[in-house]
Formats: structure tokens, sequence, C-alpha cells
């Protein structure tokens, strides 16, 4: 089971907004359907920040839930993940 998370940090790497959350998921990141939501979600939070002008992007963070605890790690970089499609 896992989740996800797309959130805000500051320069200190703490969570300042948490832009989405997904519902949970069999498996983990490798789920087909996990891997098609966070596509989902990056293509959406593109279009309100424009990853491609990556220096004007505020500092966040694909964030992962593992066992639904509430224990977050971080998964990625969507600016990143953006540029490796």
């Amino acid at each position: 089971m896992a989740k996800f998370r797309l959130v805000l940090l500051d320069d200190y790497d703490n969570v300042t907004e948490v832009l989405f959350e997904s519902r949970m998921y069999e498996g983990d990141k490798w789920n087909r359907d996990f891997s098609e939501a966070r596509y989902e979600c990056l293509l959406e939070f593109n279009a309100k920040y424009n990853f491609v002008d990556y220096d004007n992007v505020p500092p966040m963070e694909f964030q992962i839930d593992k066992n639904g605890d509430g224990n977050w790690k971080r998964l990625s970089d969507p600016v990143e993940d953006y540029y490796n499609l």
C-alpha cells in the first residue's frame, strides 16, 4: 500500500503546503495506477508552475507514505521528473 503527495517546501525542506494528496494504492511506487496518477499530477501542476522555467519554480517535492501511517518520505523532485518524461 502506498500513496503520494506533492508539497511546497520552505528553505529548510519543511512542508509549508500540501498541493495534492493521492488515494492509497495497492503495492508501492511501481504500481501502474500509482505511476499514472503521479504522472497526471505532474502534468496538472506543470500547467500551474511551468516546470520548464525551473529557476522560478518554488521548492517542492513528491513524497510517499508506504503504510498509510502519515510517515512521509521524499519520493522525487517534480521538475526532474518532468524533464525525465
